[in-house]
């Protein structure tokens, strides 16, 4: 019984001797806690991340408000080509939780200028449509111009002004998530005029009717229809019947678009079929992408006379890249681009090598494949998951190197 009792009296002392034990050490480990608590300081993103941060916040991302942009001059369907890049400012808000506005200006070292109103509808019927209406304004001062045909002369180069006023409404449609119905109708008020700079005037060089709409001033209704199969991640409106794509690195566009300019008295009334093929294929979780582009614009009614300022055109940052902007007009054109993208850093930059080919031609049977003008060079490219704020491409043709700056990517 002795032995029973102390035994007993040991174990109740050893329990308590524990209890006491884990309770001095939880108070230690609250002490310990309190303490680092104490000493945490809240993490302060050095230089270079807070201007990143910024950059992102400012030009990507950034939902409503005042917001800076570097972007490209808006093209209008082969005009204003040699824009380079634009700097300026958007304003967006929002009307209701499916509708959006904007209101934006840009301007570019070459001298061109674009203002636009927008607003925009999406997601509806169950985010099957889409519609946009918009005004704007763009001029140019001193666009190049090298003469009509394959056979032009770099030694001939002038420059012309024009100024474009526009008012219309598109509408997107789809179906399927793949497929892809687009329409839409616009005034476009177009005043050609004498160019400036270092360079001649076009007029002083060039004469009607060798060279349609020489200082002209048509007024057209623009309509145009287009079917697609279009599965890139990131697609949006078409402007002039092409599509927008900020940056793609997966999937495929194959797209037929046709195009009537009615102009009000008649004199340049023409219609224009282009039809677009892009492909790219990621190689090894998308480490790498190959990328492919072709694409066809033909007149399609050899009475038509269609002013230069808008017939398809070859050279520029996004098409024959080492050949100066407009450097090649016609009534038909093709291209082919190919690139082997590397992906350094998936979230914000690129570099590629590429291959571009193409031609123009004053009858739809001279789009075959001899006498291709074609170049090749480098490129970087810094992007966002939506957008491809800066370009720079190194190209190497028959008339020499050019670097390329741009505000977009070239497809």
């Amino acid at each position: 019984m002795r032995r029973l009792a102390l035994a007993v009296v040991l174990a109740l002392l050893s329990g308590v001797t524990h209890a006491a034990a884990q309770e001095s050490r939880q108070q230690l480990l609250e002490q310990e806690k309190a303490a680092k608590a104490a000493a945490v300081v809240p993490y302060e993103p050095d230089k270079a991340e807070k201007i990143f941060n910024w950059a992102m916040d400012s030009f990507l991302l950034s939902p409503q408000g005042f917001l800076p942009l570097i972007t490209s001059i808006p093209k209008g369907d082969n005009v204003f080509h040699g824009g380079g890049i634009a700097w300026g400012a958007m304003y967006r808000g929002f009307l209701g939780d499916r509708a959006g506005w904007s209101a934006s200006g840009l301007v570019s070292i070459p001298g061109y200028t674009h203002a636009d109103v927008s607003i925009d509808a999406l997601r509806l019927a169950r985010g099957r449509l889409a519609l946009r209406g918009g005004a704007g304004w763009t001029s140019g001062a001193r666009i190049p111009f090298y003469g009509v045909g394959a056979g032009s002369s770099q030694e001939n180069q002038t420059n012309f002004g024009v100024e474009m006023g526009y008012v219309g409404a598109q509408l997107r449609a789809t179906p399927l998530p793949w497929f892809v119905l687009e329409g839409s109708t616009a005034i476009e008020d177009f005043s050609t005029k004498e160019g400036s700079g270092s360079k001649p005037s076009i007029e002083t060089v060039f004469t009607f009717p060798d060279v349609p709409g020489l200082l002209s001033a048509p007024r057209y209704l623009h309509s145009s229809a287009s079917a697609g199969i279009d599965w890139r991640p990131v697609a949006g409106f078409a402007k002039r019947g092409r599509p927008v794509v900020g940056y793609a690195r997966s999937g495929g566009l194959y797209q037929v678009t046709y195009h009537d300019y009615r102009d009000a008295d008649e004199t340049y009334s023409f219609s224009r079929v282009d039809a677009e093929a892009v492909q790219h294929i990621p190689i090894l979780r998308e480490n790498w992408v190959v990328s492919l582009r072709g694409l066809v614009q033909t007149t399609l009614d050899d009475a038509d006379v269609v002013p230069h300022f808008l017939m398809p055109m070859l050279g520029s940052g996004d098409s024959l890249r080492a050949f100066g902007t407009a450097r090649f007009h016609d009534r038909h054109s093709m291209l082919m681009q190919a690139e082997w993208r590397w992906i350094p850093n998936r979230s914000f930059m690129d570099m590629a090598l590429f291959y571009d080919a193409g031609k123009v031609a004053a009858d739809r049977n001279g789009l075959d494949f001899d006498g291709l003008e074609h170049d090749f060079g480098v490129g970087l490219r810094v992007h966002g998951p939506l957008t491809t704020p800066l370009r720079i491409d190194l190209a190497k043709g028959r008339e020499g190197f050019r670097i390329v700056w741009a505000g977009s990517a070239v497809f």
